[in-house]
């Protein structure tokens, strides 16, 4: 079988792209192009890979007929402007989380790749990870009994006191890449890929660092958006469901959480057991917890960071049977962010579809 030829918009000397997508495609992928703002980096990155290298306008690479799949792995603020084209040119898409800057733009961008009839993939990293997906097999094989709670403590190893010029744009709400839409997110992904869809939430967020210093200038910034996030809320189960993220010292030195606290802790109470999930990281979709049940560690084979990317990819080739979200899943959990953003703005219970 011929492998499907990727394109990666995004994918430069560093980044995401360049540590969790080009290293981790399977054997049923291949390279073949990218694209980068800059001519001297597409230049150099092209060369490096071997492949046709683009830059500046995404809409190069969704020409390319050589291109069956593309893949953007830029900022929020870019992903419109760079998936459009290629859904536009019938290529399937591959965009990684957050779809859209908000619940309109990831509306749009689905109905427009469901209109076109291309396949659609969005990077929800933590539920293919292999601690998630065993402690949902353990929740649905009976186990721990029926759950009656769950509760997340986690820590974005971002929105601090302190930050460097790279990550300035975290700590703007305009931007939509923020501890609500990233981490937390993810997160929230998670616990309801593991326990199912809230059928109720409450949410409150504050800002704790109003204002931020930017360590390699020097300058302050003011924050605009939340450093603290809480959602409660009732599981389709009946569960009850607590989670909050914290930001974290991801610049201020040698770890993310207080010495002392978890980075990331996720307890699934059961009636006859208990399952938790610990790591060093809140980011679960970089960094898989460990999981145990009942205070004993699961096995769940050797860890590999590129194993939840590289299994987005490898269900995606299975085709429509494969275990992998789209646009469709990633207006759900965008339309869970935006009743979480009114509930903190109005101070009310809410729902979503």
């Amino acid at each position: 079988m011929a492998p499907i030829k990727v394109g990666i918009i995004g994918l430069s000397t560093t980044g995401w792209a360049s540590t969790h997508h080009a290293p981790a495609l399977p054997a049923a992928y291949k390279l073949v192009a990218l694209s980068t703002s800059k001519a001297d980096t597409a230049a150099a990155v092209s060369a490096q890979y071997g492949v046709t290298g683009y830059h500046g306008d995404p809409a190069q690479l969704a020409r390319d007929r050589d291109v069956d799949l593309v893949v953007v792995a830029v900022k929020i603020a870019y992903h419109k402007e760079s998936v459009w084209p290629a859904i536009e040119a019938g290529k399937d898409v591959f965009v990684e989380w957050p779809l859209g800057h908000d619940l309109g733009e990831a509306r749009e961008l689905e109905r427009f790749a469901r209109e076109k009839g291309v396949r659609t993939i969005v990077g929800l990293q933590a539920r293919q990870g292999a601690a998630v997906r065993k402690a949902k097999e353990l929740v649905e094989s009976g186990v721990i009994g029926r759950v009656l709670s769950t509760t997340v403590l986690g820590t974005g190893g971002a929105w601090d006191a302190y930050t460097d010029e790279g990550h300035v744009h975290l700590f703007d709400q305009k931007t939509g890449a923020n501890l609500l839409t990233i981490p937390t997110a993810h997160t929230l992904d998670a616990v309801t890929f593991v326990l199912g869809e809230f059928t109720s939430l409450s949410a409150t967020a504050v800002t704790r660092h109003p204002t931020i210093t930017v360590v390699d200038s020097g300058r302050t910034i003011p924050q605009t958006t939340a450093d603290h996030v809480a959602v409660q809320g009732i599981l389709t189960s009946g569960a009850l469901a607590s989670v909050h993220f914290r930001g974290g010292g991801g610049f201020t030195g040698g770890g993310f959480a207080k010495k002392g606290s978890e980075d990331f802790f996720w307890e699934i109470e059961g009636e006859r057991g208990v399952l938790v999930l610990k790591g060093p990281s809140g980011h679960i979709q970089m960094v898989e917890p460990v999981l145990y049940h009942n205070g004993e560690k699961v096995d769940v084979g050797a860890y590999d960071p590129l194993a939840p990317t590289r299994r987005e990819y490898e269900e995606f080739a299975k085709g429509p049977g494969g275990e992998y979200v789209d646009f469709a899943h990633a207006v759900k959990r965008h339309a869970m962010i935006d009743a979480i953003e009114r509930s903190v703005k109005e101070g009310k219970t809410t729902t979503y579809d």
